[in-house]
């Protein structure tokens, strides 16, 4: 968007750059949070497995138990992130929000 003394005109090749380069950022940023959340799911089916073995009697190793520590912190990271980012986007989370 061009501002003259004129008045307002519309650049359309500005235009289609600026939206097909929001295209391309929300594709990659979507792509991004997509393969995040699909990594977590499977470090948690991971550290389940670790718990069950060790709750039959197993004896984790030290790596085994690291692997457990770190999904725990990802998962307690990951609860502030849903509250803060995603939340608010939802149309319940948006009146909580911003309704105040």
């Amino acid at each position: 968007i061009d501002y003259y003394v004129t008045g307002l005109t519309f650049d359309q090749e500005a235009i289609k750059m600026w939206s097909s380069d929001l295209v391309e950022k929300s594709k990659r940023g979507l792509a991004f949070y997509g393969k995040g959340v699909q990594l977590l799911w499977n470090d948690c089916v991971f550290s389940l497995s670790l718990i069950g073995r060790a709750l039959v009697g197993y004896t984790l190793k030290p790596r085994e138990v690291r692997t457990v520590r770190r999904t725990f912190k990802d998962i307690l990271t990951f609860i502030p992130f849903v509250i803060i980012l995603i939340i608010p986007l939802s149309p319940v989370g948006h009146a909580l929000v911003f309704g105040a």
